[in-house]
């Protein structure tokens, strides 16, 4: 009978030895340095390309505070996103907006922020 509660017991142990190793940090919050204005989480959005910036960012499905369309720009952008209209979702940190502009453009994009600490998915 001892030997029937040691093995449970054991057995009891592994488990749960196993089931809490191998989680993922499901609560991982983005870091960003002091200077981020804002910290993206989660955001769904589109693709687009900037060609007075030569750079990609996403346009934000739902702005931020009170701007009519926040987009977040960035140089460093992988090629598998490099897609007009592609849906993402994102983490990003948002920086005050310094990319040089290339050629006058007068299309208005909306809030533009530099992205950085990036990380993305593409939507099904």
């Amino acid at each position: 009978m001892k030997n029937y509660y040691l093995n449970t017991l054991l057995l009891l142990f592994v488990l749960f030895a196993i089931s809490c190793s191998d989680d993922e940090d499901l609560t991982k919050v983005m870091e960003c340095s002091g200077e981020a204005l804002h910290t993206i989480d989660n955001a769904q959005g589109a693709m687009i390309y900037l060609s007075c910036y030569d750079a990609w960012g996403v346009l934000l499905d739902d702005a931020l505070l009170d701007e009519d369309r926040t987009i977040g720009a960035s140089k460093d952008i992988e090629e598998e996103y490099k897609v007009e209209g592609l849906r993402v979702q994102i983490d990003a940190c948002f920086y005050e907006f310094d990319l040089p502009l290339l050629f006058p453009d007068p299309a208005f994009w909306g809030f533009l922020y530099n992205m950085e600490n990036i990380e993305m998915i593409e939507q099904e």
